[in-house]
């Protein structure tokens, strides 16, 4: 028993089943929050886009001088 509790463990097992579990819920949300992340970026870039094509990167390319105003 002091071997347990010198290295932390309560019941073998169950500490890394609990260890497994907790680690594959942080990857979810972390995985989660990226996508948001992701698809915020995609909406701010596409709002800009939208109030004025031209002062973005987009139509700042070669279809930004040929299409008129």
């Amino acid at each position: 028993m002091p071997f347990r509790s010198a290295v932390g463990g309560r019941n073998g097992g169950g500490d890394f089943l609990t260890e497994w579990v907790g680690e594959a819920v942080a990857e979810a949300v972390l995985s989660l929050l990226a996508c948001v992340l992701l698809g915020c970026l995609a909406l701010i870039a596409y709002l800009s886009w939208s109030f004025s094509p031209r002062l973005t990167l987009a139509g700042a390319g070669p279809a930004g001088g040929v299409m008129p105003p």
